[in-house]
C-alpha cells in the first residue's frame, strides 16, 4: 500500500509540476511582453506621436496589469510550496502514521486529521466522516473483491 501511495504522490507531484512551469513560464512571457510594450510607449512619448495624459494612462493601465502578473506569480510559488507541504504530510502519514500521530503535539494531530479527514462528526456515539483523497480511493480499493487476497499463481504444494 505504502508503494501505491508513493507512486500516486510522484504522479500527482509531475503533473503539479508540469502546471506550474507552463503557468510560470506563461506568466513571464507576459511580463516580458509588458516591459516591451512600456518601453515602445515611452518612446511614442519622447518622440512626441502621443500625448503626456495618453502616456500616463496606458502607463498606469499597463503597470497594473504588470503588478496583477507579480501577485499570480506570487500566488503559483505560494501554492506550489503548500503542495509540496501537503505532499511531505502524505508521505509522513503514509509511512508511519501511527508513529506520527502518538509522537506529534496537539496542532500536529490536529493537521494530520484534517489532511487525511475532509469531515469529522461525531453523532450519538458514532463518528462519521468523510475521507479526501487519494484516502478515499485506498479505502475503495480494498472493497474490490478482484483485489482482495486469495491464492496467489505460484501453487507448489506446502511440505
Amino acid at each position: 500500500m505504502l508503494a501505491e501511495v508513493i507512486g500516486y504522490i510522484k504522479n500527482s507531484a509531475k503533473i503539479e509540476q508540469g502546471f506550474y512551469k507552463m503557468r510560470i513560464g506563461e506568466l513571464h512571457t507576459e511580463h516580458t511582453k509588458i516591459k516591451t510594450r512600456m518601453d515602445r510607449l515611452t518612446d511614442l512619448f519622447l518622440d512626441g506621436d502621443i500625448s503626456k495624459e495618453d502616456h500616463e494612462g496606458k502607463r498606469q493601465q499597463l503597470i497594473q496589469k504588470r503588478e496583477d502578473i507579480v501577485r499570480e506569480i506570487e500566488s503559483h510559488d505560494y501554492a506550489d510550496d503548500k503542495f509540496s507541504e501537503c505532499l511531505v504530510n502524505l508521505v509522513e502519514l503514509a509511512s508511519g502514521a501511527l508513529e506520527t500521530f502518538k509522537g506529534s503535539n496537539i496542532e500536529k494531530k490536529r493537521k494530520l486529521l484534517n489532511f487525511v479527514f475532509s469531515n469529522l462528526k461525531l453523532n450519538d456515539c458514532k463518528l462519521d466522516y468523510t475521507l479526501r483523497p487519494p484516502f478515499d480511493a485506498f479505502v475503495k480499493c480494498t472493497k474490490i473483491e478482484e483485489w482482495l487476497p486469495g491464492p496467489d499463481s505460484n501453487q507448489r504444494p506446502n511440505g
